[in-house]
């Protein structure tokens, strides 16, 4: 037997597994596009629902007027001094533990830490 022909069964053989690697491949890439259509729809139908009734009913002066008075100022400027909150006391502590891992922290502790 020649070079030549104990090549070819090894061509045929590696082009059939990429064919088949290349058929499951599109398989798995339609299941992933049918479940994500299975999940996006029910939840676009539900949001177009909430959406639709919520448009009825909206008055931009909701957004002025107090809680007491069926508003929602008070909601919003509560949201936003929590917003600071969070930013204050989150943001200190990162830049605490980070100035902690750049400087005094063993090399074992750097390289997982650094990695998350």
């Amino acid at each position: 037997m020649s070079a030549a022909n104990l090549a070819a069964p090894s061509d045929w053989t590696e082009e059939r597994t990429g064919l088949r690697r290349r058929l499951a491949e599109k398989r798995w890439t339609a299941a992933m596009i049918l479940g994500l259509l299975l999940v996006v729809a029910p939840l676009g139908w539900v949001l177009g629902g909430v959406i639709d009734q919520a448009v009825r009913v909206w008055n931009w002066h909701m957004l002025s007027e107090t809680t007491a008075t069926d508003g929602l100022a008070n909601a919003i400027v509560g949201t936003f001094v929590l917003l600071a909150g969070v930013l204050v006391i989150a943001g200190g502590v990162g830049i605490c533990c980070g100035i902690y891992i750049a400087e005094w922290a063993p090399r074992r502790t750097r390289v997982v830490l650094r990695g998350a």
